[in-house]
């Protein structure tokens, strides 16, 4: 299709082509009023586990829940058994169960999505041992030169073997049902690989004929936990329907997870990949996002490009140099962009880190994932007032609160922001700057600076004890802004807390990195 016309008109164009040849809806996604909500990850949601799941989104303000595959099917170490799909012992009734789970998550007002490794095959799974499919995909073809014995531990090719693969956890061949392990190979005529153990991942060792074509196996680098099918067999199309069956039972959305696993040319084979799983899901999914797109992926990913994990140490840093320059280049391409999958880190994540990257997202009009972990979760004495963070933000991305001025105040990079609700209940956006050396430089107490209505505030807490600070001046100090301030001295210490002060700015800045932790 050929649209000429201009720039803010194009994407209504798209929309009547889309319509025109029955394609994906990619523009109805890119409108739908969640497209830019943030997600609440979870890999172990169960019949056990949900009621917990959803306290926790709901605390977060989330109205988006992604469920990783592995909560409802057998999976042992990562993606070892993937392609197999059977219900793991958490669903005892199957399908039944995960009908039911969704149905309590939508009960939530949560909007529930499925996420998933489509291209990817297990090591374990049953299309690799103890005979390997032979839809399996293989990255370059070798014919045998030389019949294989069941002994035999040299392989002779025809073809020059000198771009075979080299690192040692991926040097798996395939011949027939067989797969074998070589230590190396010749890069002259003779050409043969060296050093090879017979049946590798518990295959059956067979005898190999004179002739017979096989080749280096794509074996997933990610941990060599698991392959890549080959996208122009039938076993994409069985691997799409045993997800789209899982999504059937009333997912919303999902997410593409290792879609660039795929054979060239990749501008065709990663959408198609994509979409032979898309056309078998009922209904079409509201959104998607994936790890890797190509030209038709457009139809289907309203968004994607989530970076995976940074370390609370440079998180606010990343998050600037990466989402945020991503998102320049993608607002001309009319999609969102994920800023990230942001792990939990126990008590080295905190509340000002969640505060400064979904709000640099909230700038862009873009959403984020956190990956839950109901362990460190239960564990956090700051869980609260993260969540909270997050949900305070969720409501702004919801009701459209923030004025283009306020997203392009957030768009500064080197000015911190804070999303307060204020004496009347309603949200204030200020910024506020970090305090050097708090309580004479304790790593474990954290306050920021601001001013609000001509009078100075500090916002403190302490990251995983309670206590007492010892101020030289007398302030006022409350756990949120509406409630009735108390004068003193001593701050309690612990959750997040707002001091108000009379104090000149400097002085209060002073009173913090003088004061005293006591407790």
């Amino acid at each position: 299709a050929l649209i000429t016309c201009a720039k803010d008109a194009l994407v209504d164009a798209i929309a009547k082509v889309e319509e025109d040849y029955d394609l994906p809806r990619g523009v109805e996604n890119r409108r739908h009023p969640l497209n830019n909500a943030s997600v609440y990850f979870a890999d172990n949601v169960n019949p056990k586990t949900v009621d917990q799941h959803i306290a926790y989104c709901k605390a977060g303000g989330f109205r988006m829940m992604q469920i990783y595959y592995t909560s409802m099917f057998f999976e042992g170490d990562h993606w070892s058994y993937a392609g197999n799909y059977d219900y793991n012992e958490d669903y005892p009734n199957g399908r039944e169960d995960l009908v039911a789970v969704l149905n309590k998550v939508k009960a939530a007002g949560i909007t529930p999505g499925l996420h998933f490794l489509a291209p990817h095959i297990g090591m374990k799974s049953r299309y690799v041992t103890p005979v390997a499919d032979h839809r399996l995909h293989l990255k370059q073809h070798y014919t045998l030169a030389k019949p294989l014995g069941l002994e035999d531990t040299t392989i002779y090719v025809e073809q020059d073997t000198s771009d075979a693969v080299v690192r040692e956890e991926v040097r798996v061949l395939q011949f027939g049902g067989e797969l074998i392990r070589y230590e190396g190979f010749t890069t002259e005529y003779p050409y043969c690989f060296t050093g090879c153990t017979r049946g590798a991942y518990e295959t059956n060792i067979v005898e190999h004929p004179l002739g017979q074509i096989g080749g280096i196996l794509d074996v997933s680098e990610f941990g060599a936990f698991s392959c890549y099918l080959d996208q122009s067999t039938s076993l994409a199309d069985e691997v799409a329907q045993k997800l789209a069956d899982a999504y059937n039972c009333g997912f919303c959305f999902v997410y593409f997870d290792g879609a660039e696993g795929t054979k060239a040319p990749f501008g065709y084979h990663i959408p198609n990949g994509q979409y032979r799983v898309w056309k078998k899901m009922q209904p079409q999914p509201m959104l998607a996002e994936g790890a890797a797109k190509a030209h038709f992926s457009w139809h289907m990913l309203s968004g994607g490009n989530a970076f995976d994990i940074f370390k609370p140490a440079i998180f606010k840093q990343k998050i600037g140099e990466y989402p945020v320059q991503e998102i320049k280049r993608m607002k001309n391409d009319f999609t969102r962009v994920n800023f990230g999958w942001w792990a939990f880190f126990g008590t080295e994540t905190q509340a000002d880190h969640y505060e400064y990257a979904t709000s640099r997202a909230a700038a862009w009009d873009c959403p984020a994932t956190i990956q839950s972990d109901l362990k460190k979760f239960a564990e956090s004495p700051r869980i609260a007032d993260i969540l909270e963070v997050m949900r305070r933000w969720e409501e702004v991305r919801a009701t459209k609160w923030l004025t283009d001025d306020q997203k392009e105040q957030l768009k500064n990079l080197e000015q911190e922001h804070i999303l307060l609700i204020n004496e009347q209940k309603e949200f204030e956006l200020v910024p506020y700057d970090r305090i050097e050396n708090a309580a004479g430089g304790d790593p474990e107490i954290t306050a920021y600076s601001f001013v609000r209505n001509g009078e100075n505030y500090v916002v403190y807490w302490h990251h995983s004890a309670d206590g007492a600070l010892k101020l030289s001046e007398d302030v006022q100090v409350m756990d949120e802004l509406w409630e009735q301030p108390k004068c003193c001295a001593e701050l309690p210490l612990g959750k997040r807390r707002y001091v108000k002060s009379s104090l000149p700015m400097e002085k209060l800045i002073t009173a913090f990195q003088k004061a005293e932790k006591k407790g």
